[in-house]
């Protein structure tokens, strides 16, 4: 075999490797930093969905949990709403208080699901919602 017949072959194999090599390589050119392998090895993994009932939740469960998230993304809204009619940019108390609930219900399936890494982020968050709530009531009681 001649050099040019090898690497006419080397690049047919190359190319056959389906696509995940194109994507790899994609990702490897166009993301600086390599992030790109990164999110290619991570997201399969991330992608595969698992049956909630294999991890022990019931369908309540299922339900509190997205009321949990539902609450905790509603004080966005919340301040949304609040910041556009006053024109500025601002949060209300109903922010904190949506924060506080959402983030003990957060942390309430977290714990259920034996989710370490969710109930330390909501924790934190929580006792953050907490001292505000504090300064603001604070603040009311000597106005």
């Amino acid at each position: 075999m001649t050099t040019s017949s090898l690497r006419r072959n080397k690049r047919r194999r190359s190319s056959s490797r389906g696509p995940r090599s194109c994507v790899s390589t994609l990702f490897r050119r166009s993301i600086p930093g390599g992030l790109g392998l990164v999110l290619l090895m991570v997201g399969p993994v991330a992608a595969q969905s698992s049956d909630p009932r294999e991890v022990g939740l019931s369908l309540p469960w299922l339900i509190f949990g997205f009321a949990a998230q539902g609450i905790f993304a509603a004080r966005f809204l919340v301040q949304w709403i609040t910041s556009e009619k006053r024109g500025e940019s601002v949060i209300p108390t109903s922010f904190w208080v949506l924060s506080l609930f959402g983030g003990l219900a957060l942390f309430t399936y977290f714990a259920r699901r034996g989710d370490p890494v969710g109930m330390a982020g909501q924790a934190f968050g929580t006792l953050v919602y907490a001292r505000n709530l504090y300064f603001i009531r604070k603040k009311k009681r000597t106005a």
